[in-house]
């Protein structure tokens, strides 16, 4: 995993009052421009903004936030370069990415692969217009540093690749057994859809963990069957989940999935390709990465901390994940095992996998 960068920012010009480029940077997925949170250039031949990030780091992501208000198109085309040089503000330095088209208000992230440097830039190399961006996230390590996460003590079971076929079962209540996923990149969110087939037998009256991802500072995103036997998500290390009362799931491998975006808060849990009823939870919010994703177990403290009583018992297979949310008919078809888009945060086929205690691949 990698981590958010921070930098001083600059830009071409400034539109007005409300367009400084350091607002581009400061942590608020905020889209409205209206509220102060955007950059925004002067109608100007070229436009570019940039961030100076100090020091040389090799960049893995970077993810930009469009305007909701109106005026979309003011980033479509623009270059995202990455290196150390600051001959016409970054500009000439390799390019990981240009912007496509953008709906109002999404969040989109760009693959850079570890390109290496010191300032990023934004710019509209052929257009006079404003360049208007609501947030830039950059993430990276600096060059001595690993891509992984770093891992912990319990980091001492079986590891495997790829799970085509075949199932995890969790035989028996245990302080012991889990699984660690590893994310195919950072597990930094502003949408997702989380899917898995899940067989057991849930007890009445006892809390279990189907996922846990904790960060260090806290959970961050976790889906629980609670006590009362309602399904719940959390996010943000908030001790208020949103709670769905769903169909009993039986123990013959329910096909289960979640859904939420941030711009609107829209949640929803689907059983078996039929959704809940939608409701808001966390609109504005963000699921941050450097975390450990974790089944069979919950999290209390970074990768330990268990309770007996929260464990997993039964088995999970086709786990998927990805970083935006599925059209209903992509769901029913991930429920009915059909063709589906590779899942591109976890793939249950090419899934990165460590299995502690008495975890079973069957």
């Amino acid at each position: 995993s990698s981590d958010l960068l921070h930098g001083v920012a600059s830009q071409s010009s400034v539109a007005d009052t409300l367009g400084e480029p350091a607002n581009a940077i400061d942590g608020s997925l905020e889209s409205n421009y209206s509220k102060g949170s955007c950059s925004q250039t002067k109608d100007e031949h070229k436009p570019w903004w940039m961030l100076d990030l100090k020091f040389t780091y090799r960049v893995y992501t970077i993810s930009v936030t469009n305007r909701r208000d109106c005026c979309r198109d003011t980033n479509f085309g623009a270059e995202i370069r990455i290196g150390n040089s600051e001959v016409e503000h970054g500009t000439k330095n390799p390019r990981c990415a240009v912007i496509p088209w953008m709906d109002y208000g999404t969040t989109k992230s760009f693959d850079c692969h570890g390109m290496e440097g010191r300032y990023v830039s934004v710019a509209l190399p052929r257009f006079s217009e404003p360049l208007t961006l609501c947030e830039v996230e950059v993430f990276g390590l600096p060059l001595n540093a690993t891509t992984h996460i770093s891992k912990p003590k319990v980091w001492d079971g079986a590891a495997g690749t790829g799970l085509t076929g075949k199932t995890l079962m969790f035989p028996h209540e245990s302080l012991k057994n889990y699984v660690i996923l590893e994310p195919e990149r950072p597990m930094d969110l502003t949408a997702f859809t989380l899917c898995m087939r899940v067989a057991t037998e849930f007890e009445v009256r006892r809390e279990v963990a189907l996922f846990s991802y904790h960060i260090w500072e806290d959970d961050e995103l976790n889906v629980w069957r609670e006590r009362n036997g309602q399904f719940s998500l959390y996010l943000g290390g908030s001790k208020e989940g949103v709670p769905f009362t769903l169909p009993d799931i039986v123990p013959f491998r329910a096909h289960l999935c979640v859904t939420w975006e941030s711009w609107s808060g829209l949640t929803t849990f689907w059983t078996n390709g039929e959704s809940s009823v939608r409701k808001v939870y966390q609109a504005g919010g963000r699921v941050r990465p450097g975390g450990i994703v974790m089944i069979g177990q919950d999290q209390d403290k970074y990768a330990g901390t268990f309770d007996l009583g929260q464990s997993f018992l039964g088995e999970i297979s086709n786990l998927y994940m990805w970083n935006y949310v599925l059209t209903p008919d992509q769901i029913k078809k991930a429920y009915l095992g059909q063709e589906l888009p590779r899942g591109n945060i976890f793939d249950w086929g090419s899934i990165e996998y460590l299995s502690h205690g008495g975890v079973m691949v069957i």
